[in-house]
C-alpha cells in the first residue's frame, strides 16, 4: 500500500516532467508519420526499380542462347531459314537461266524503263553481237532502219501502258543480213520483260 501511495505522490510531484515526456513522444511519433510519409514515393520508386532490374534481367535471358527456347535462338533460326531459301531460289534461278540459255529461240528480258538486261545465246547468234552491243537501248541497232522509229515507239507506248507487246519486225545482223521476226514481250509482275523472236526467218 505505501508504494501505491509513493508511486502517486512521485506522479503529481512530477507531473510536468511526465506531461513533457509525454507530448515529445506525441512529437517523435507525428515526426516518423510525415517522415514514412515523404519516403513513401520513394519506397514506390525501389519497387518500380526492382521491376526494371527483373526485366532487364528477362531481356537479357532472350538475347542469349537458351537451347532453342530463346528469342535469339528464334532470330538465329530465322537467319538460317532466309539463307536456306536465298540459295534454294538462286539454285532455282540458275538452272532456269541455263535452260533459257540453251533454248532454241532467241530470248531477251529488259528493265522496267524497256532497256535490255539479259539476252540468251541464241540472240546473240542470231543477230552476231555480243550483249554489250545490245544492253541497255543498244538493241534498238539491230532494227532495219526503215522501220526502227515505228518499232520503238510503239514499243515504249506498250511501257507507259503497262501492256505486253507483239509486233512484226526486221532484224539486221552484224553482217549486214536481215532477218524477218515476230518480238512478243510479256510484262511481268515486277514491271520487267521477257520476250522472244518468233518465226525467225531470212530474208
Amino acid at each position: 500500500m505505501s508504494i501505491l501511495i509513493d508511486l502517486t505522490n512521485y506522479i503529481i510531484s512530477h507531473s510536468k516532467d511526465i506531461a513533457s515526456f509525454l507530448g515529445m513522444l506525441g512529437a517523435m511519433y507525428y515526426f516518423i508519420c510525415r517522415t514514412m510519409k515523404k519516403l513513401e514515393p520513394y519506397t514506390n520508386m525501389t519497387g518500380s526499380i526492382n521491376r526494371i532490374n527483373q526485366n532487364i534481367t528477362d531481356i537479357k535471358k532472350e538475347l542469349t542462347n537458351n537451347s532453342g527456347t530463346s528469342l535469339k535462338d528464334f532470330v538465329y533460326e530465322i537467319k538460317a531459314d532466309v539463307k536456306s531459301n536465298t540459295v534454294l531460289t538462286t539454285t532455282i534461278l540458275n538452272r532456269q537461266r541455263w535452260m533459257l540459255d540453251n533454248r532454241t529461240e532467241p530470248i531477251f528480258e529488259t528493265n522496267k524503263d524497256g532497256k535490255f538486261t539479259w539476252v540468251n545465246d541464241a540472240f546473240i547468234r542470231l543477230t552476231d553481237r555480243g550483249f554489250r552491243e545490245l544492253k541497255d537501248n543498244n538493241w534498238v541497232n539491230i532494227l532495219h532502219e526503215d522501220i526502227r522509229n515505228d518499232i520503238t515507239n510503239d514499243w515504249y507506248l506498250a511501257i507507259s501502258m503497262q501492256r505486253n507487246f507483239e509486233h512484226n519486225i526486221k532484224i539486221v545482223d552484224n553482217k549486214n543480213c536481215i532477218f524477218n521476226a515476230k518480238i512478243v514481250a510479256h510484262r511481268q509482275e515486277d514491271g520487267n520483260y521477257i520476250g522472244t523472236l518468233n518465226n525467225v526467218v531470212k530474208n
